[in-house]
């Protein structure tokens, strides 16, 4: 089989990244090409953040904000145990986002 301008007997190392994934594309059957397009992209943020200081960091807000927020529009998204604060992140982005302003 002969694949742009090399052969099954190219040493791997002798290919560019765009021949070594033509290789593989090639190889794959269709199915799995549909199932790798189809796959939602991951999001970049995290599934916890931690403690205020993740509140902070997540929304670029002071120490005080943070606590307010924690307490009122991310309530839903917080759990406290003792000191702990675990946020969920993703939660936490869409009470965000749809809070009411006044």
């Amino acid at each position: 089989m002969v694949y742009n301008n090399f052969t099954e007997a190219t040493p791997l190392a002798m290919l560019t990244v765009g021949q070594f994934k033509e290789v593989i594309a090639s190889a794959m059957p269709q199915q799995i090409k549909d199932l790798l397009q189809e796959q939602p992209k991951t999001e970049a943020t995290p599934t916890y953040i931690y403690g205020l200081a993740g509140i902070r960091e997540m929304f670029g807000v002071s120490h005080a904000t943070a606590q307010k927020l924690k307490d009122t529009v991310l309530a839903p998204a917080v759990k406290q145990y003792g000191r702990k604060i675990v946020v969920d992140a993703r939660m936490a982005m869409e009470l965000f986002a749809n809070r009411n302003r006044r």
